[in-house]
């Protein structure tokens, strides 16, 4: 009875001619506002064949299409998850334009700029990047016009220095916390719950016609970056070494869908890339941060250099506001042998 009356909910809504494919691993997505509220969810495990095969099935179907044989699908997972998909579409011999994707709901995941580009490459597809917790009710999503992520109504959120605990202005870091409003979070109120994640602030009206307080940036847990913000004011534009920008470094020197490789490629662990951080040396005088990336297929390593290179002349700023030397040393290790991708050791 339910299916039926969902069914028959999106027939006569069929005039916006979307419809919506969620793919998860994990079985939680965002809201999508603006859409069809009629969804299917597809659920795949990378080592469960047949949860692969059954999606690639379902998304190959033409369903709800409008008179001349358009469907647009939108989709919500993590980055992970949609780049195996993708290497798997490949081992197929399926195109990914081909099952008329035009909208990734990124969730789950930090969204580079490097999985944009996989997107528009192979999906043909625009990203959007959202923000979303399990403990509060309530996100943010980036904007349409690609500006800043902004908060739905249903929560207050705040964004405080992370030593002092004052709340910082626009466009300085600091930690996000969010106050889930009544009556979407009644059974376990939460007054500034503490996400232990490092963003930069808005407070600027945007582009949209959204007022309010909006994230520019997400820098990572504090677990996965160096925090500097005892050593240095509020004012400046750099506290934190953001496990973000190294991401970025990563990425933008590496193949994300890597098209000769993918017999190695069998679980989203596979995935490059894979790294940890130290703090090598902190004086007076100089800071050096080690990393330690996982040796993956069609790496080149002569590419270490260079990446260290990107990642100093980004943080000048913070060597300025530090007076010392900020470096990077990047290493390679062994395949598998980091347990926890991504942590400050």
């Amino acid at each position: 009875m339910l299916f039926t009356k969902l069914l028959r909910d999106t027939q006569t809504r069929r005039r916006r001619e979307i419809q919506f494919r969620e793919i998860t691993v994990t079985g939680h997505g965002p809201d999508v506002p603006n859409y069809v509220s009629f969804t299917i969810p597809l659920f795949f495990h990378p080592r469960i064949p047949q949860t692969l095969d059954n999606t690639i099935v379902e998304l190959r179907r033409m369903h709800f299409g409008d008179k001349h044989g358009r469907i647009r699908r939108v989709f919500a997972l993590s980055p992970r998850a949609l780049r195996f998909l993708t290497i798997e579409l490949f081992r197929r011999k399926i195109e990914p334009s081909s099952l008329l994707v035009r909208r990734v709901l990124n969730t789950g995941n930090y969204c580079s700029s490097g999985h944009r580009k996989v997107c528009r490459d192979f999906w043909k597809a625009d990203v959007l990047d959202t923000y979303s917790l399990a403990e509060v009710h309530g996100s943010a999503g980036e904007c349409e016009r690609h500006g800043a992520k902004h908060f739905s109504p249903f929560v207050f959120a705040e964004v405080l220095d992370s030593h002092t605990k004052q709340r910082v202005e626009e466009g300085q870091q600091g930690i996000l916390t969010l106050t889930p409003l009544y009556p979407f979070q009644a059974s376990t109120p939460l007054i500034r719950y503490w996400t232990n994640d490092f963003v930069t602030v808005a407070r600027t009206p945007c582009r949209c016609g959204f007022r309010g307080l909006s994230i520019t940036k997400i820098l990572g847990r504090a677990d996965y970056c160096f925090d500097f913000s005892r050593e240095i004011p509020p004012t400046e534009p750099q506290r934190v070494i953001a496990v973000t920008d190294v991401i970025e470094a990563i990425e933008s020197s590496i193949t994300l869908i890597p098209l000769k490789a993918v017999s190695g490629i069998e679980k989203l662990g596979d995935l490059p890339p894979r790294f940890n951080m130290r703090l090598l040396l902190n004086t007076r005088k100089q800071i050096v941060i080690g990393i330690y990336l996982e040796k993956f297929k069609g790496f080149d390593a002569e590419l270490l250099s260079e990446m260290d290179e990107r990642l100093e002349f980004a943080y000048r700023n913070l060597s300025d506001s530090l007076e010392r030397d900020v470096t990077f040393k990047t290493s390679i290790v062994e395949p598998k042998s980091i347990s926890t991708p991504y942590l400050k050791t």
